[in-house]
């Protein structure tokens, strides 16, 4: 359950990586492309796209597992399974990513959610980027 949008490379690399790997295990692989969600604004479904997540969780052989890219997603099925009759976790196991506590805890049905480590992303970013500069500056001595 992903985002379509050039803005969101991050969902489209999630998913990706997700049916790969399921692919890879010899598990069926389908897909929900909803709407951007635009922080600021109403962060759910309109009508339309509520109607077709229902579509397409009703679809959904059971038991199932599905990757919500994010927590805000992983609601979004929660409802739509809530609303079509699929019991969660027993029909359809959702797990959602961003850890967003304690929301993700305080709901009907506890939303599994898998934590990132933006600390440690930081750091392996600014790491990279000092590489960046130390390269650039050994090439200006070179060339200079």
């Amino acid at each position: 359950c992903s985002y379509p949008d050039r803005d969101h490379d991050y969902a489209r690399r999630r998913t990706a990586g997700f049916i790969r790997e399921a692919r890879r295990r010899g598990r069926y692989v389908s897909t929900f492309r909803g709407p951007p969600i635009l922080w600021g604004r109403d962060q759910w479904l309109g009508d339309q796209h509520r109607a077709e997540l229902r579509r397409w969780v009703a679809s959904l052989p059971t038991p199932v597992g599905v990757l919500a890219v994010t927590d805000h997603r992983g609601l979004h099925l929660l409802e739509a399974c809530k609303s079509v009759g699929r019991r969660v976790p027993e029909d359809v196991a959702i797990v959602g990513v961003d850890d967003h506590r304690p929301w993700v805890e305080l709901l009907e049905t506890p939303l599994t959610s898998i934590p990132l480590d933006g600390r440690a992303a930081g750091l392996t970013a600014a790491r990279w980027l000092e590489q960046q500069v130390r390269a650039a500056d050994e090439r200006r001595c070179v060339d200079g």
